[in-house]
């Protein structure tokens, strides 16, 4: 066997020495000297020993390795005939050769790093004066915003703003996505209309564009600051309504979630509330960029009909310690208008996300759509019970109600006002889509008489959610500030 092995490395090498010295033959005009003379001409010799050495190593799809010098024709169609006569007229037999000419692994055709540092750069607009900036962030941490869309963190964007404005950072890795950071919270805290002292320097939507020209570089870069950004921007898009723009971001979101990490880590269940000295300032903000991102990718998956990015099956889903008493802990204005929630309370409630995420799956995803009358029903009526227990499982004085929106929504504290009014919608939106589901049922679509009652209750909870929604925004959208709803 080891001499039959032998034979055959034998005539391998024999024959790619054969193979070598035809090709230099027929594309440089003259034969190769295998041995190296003292007066040849090392850039000659250096194209000529590739070629020798790498006949048989792939550089890409559809290309040899010597191909880069220069000296052959890449395209299988011509090689491959003329290299069978040839392998055959050495062997004696014809070799497959079509192999050679598969693509090779991805990672083994990417660029170095210099040449993708080397990225054209838009036009950019400078920086906006520091002040404004800081004014914004000032603006920001004095509002109830920042309960429910926990977006920055006071010290980590401070370190931002240093990044993006230091003059000695211009070649510094994670500038480019620190800088389009900046221009994302302000298009942010321009749809948020915060009330800053300095106006802002153009247009939100002058912003926004501003932001996708860094988009190749925060790609690049692959830093916090990019998940920021990206995440300002998927919520500014989705708040203008683009949803188009919002699934695209959605997924480039989601990628980065599970990149660093955010979507695993949780904090400890220790202590009857959520304490930033519990995590790491870097492990807390990208838990809080998690929850945000989950909720509005859960909302984009209910509205566009598309399978979500953040699958709940990868995910740490468990609730911040603390987080389900946080309402029962606050009062109304009447009684504490100063008090202020002690953790987070996030765009939604989260069990509610996490139940609207259940009836995608249950309800509206690929395999839900073809499930058979009884099993359809049976995951509405599943889902219902569902819901109902966790709205019994709100305060009475924020409990959300089909028959009447709750006077205290609108005389609550303003620090949780805009959360209790979310509340209230994410819970008519969740009733609609559930139980407009009820229409999919073959007995129902066939005009059949028995056994509808159920599903015609159905149809009229989802028609009297969606009509208290429009009185309900009707009343309460007076004493909200521009830009609340998306």
């Amino acid at each position: 066997m080891n001499q039959r092995a032998a034979r055959l490395e034998e005539r391998i090498s024999f024959m790619e020495n054969i193979l070598s010295n035809k090709l230099a033959d027929n594309f440089l005009g003259k034969p190769i000297n295998t041995s190296v003379e003292s007066d040849a001409d090392p850039s000659q010799m250096k194209g000529l020993s590739s070629i020798q050495q790498g006949f048989f190593t792939l550089a890409g799809k559809g290309s040899l390795a010597y191909d880069k010098y220069g000296c052959c024709d890449s395209d299988p169609t011509t090689i491959i005939p003329q290299a069978r006569k040839l392998v055959q007229s050495v062997l004696g037999y014809s070799v497959n050769l079509q192999g050679l000419f598969q693509p090779s692994p991805p990672w083994q055709c990417y660029e170095s790093e210099h040449v993708r540092q080397a990225l054209p750069v838009p036009r950019l607009m400078k920086l906006p004066d520091i002040s404004i900036i800081n004014d914004c962030v000032a603006a920001y941490f004095s509002s109830s915003i920042r309960f429910v869309l926990p977006i920055i963190d006071r010290t980590l964007f401070k370190n931002t703003i240093n990044l993006a404005y230091s003059a000695s950072s211009a070649d510094y890795p994670g500038t480019s996505a620190a800088r389009a950071c900046i221009w994302a919270f302000l298009s942010l805290c321009s749809i948020l209309n915060l009330p800053v002292v300095h106006v802002l320097p153009v247009d939100a939507f002058t912003l926004a564009t501003e932001v996708e020209n860094y988009m190749p570089r925060i790609l690049q870069e692959d830093t916090i600051d990019g998940l920021q950004t990206l995440l300002m921007l998927l919520v500014f898009h989705s708040s203008s309504g683009n949803l188009r723009n919002g699934l695209f971001l959605d997924s480039l979101v989601a990628r980065l979630i599970y990149r660093f990490g955010a979507h695993v880590k949780s904090p400890p269940a220790s202590g009857e509330f959520f304490h930033e000295n519990d995590l790491s300032p870097v492990g807390y903000h990208l838990r809080n960029l998690f929850w945000i991102a989950y909720i509005i990718d859960k909302e984009l998956c209910i509205r566009m009909g598309q399978p979500a990015a953040i699958q709940d099956e990868a995910c740490d889903l468990t609730l911040p310690p603390g987080y389900e008493g946080q309402l029962a802990a606050l009062g109304l204005a009447s009684e504490c208008d100063q008090l202020e929630p002690r953790g987070h309370l996030y765009p939604t409630d989260l069990r509610l996300i996490k139940i609207k995420s259940r009836v995608y799956s249950a309800i509206y995803g690929p395999a839900a759509l073809h499930k058979p009358d009884a099993d359809l029903l049976k995951s509405i009526r599943e889902l219902d019970e569902e819901l109902e227990q966790w709205r019994l499982s709100i305060p009475l004085q924020y409990r959300p109600s089909l028959s009447r929106a709750p006077q205290q929504m609108t005389d609550a504290s303003p620090h949780i006002r805009m959360h209790t009014v979310l509340l209230q919608v994410g819970y008519y939106h969740c009733v609609a889509i559930l139980h407009q589901a009820c229409g999919r049922s073959k007995a129902w679509t066939s005009g059949e008489t028995n056994g509808v009652d159920g599903i015609g209750m159905s149809f009229r909870l989802a028609v009297e959610s969606s009509r208290s929604s429009l009185l309900f925004l009707r009343k309460v959208l007076p004493t909200l500030p521009e830009g609340t709803f998306w």
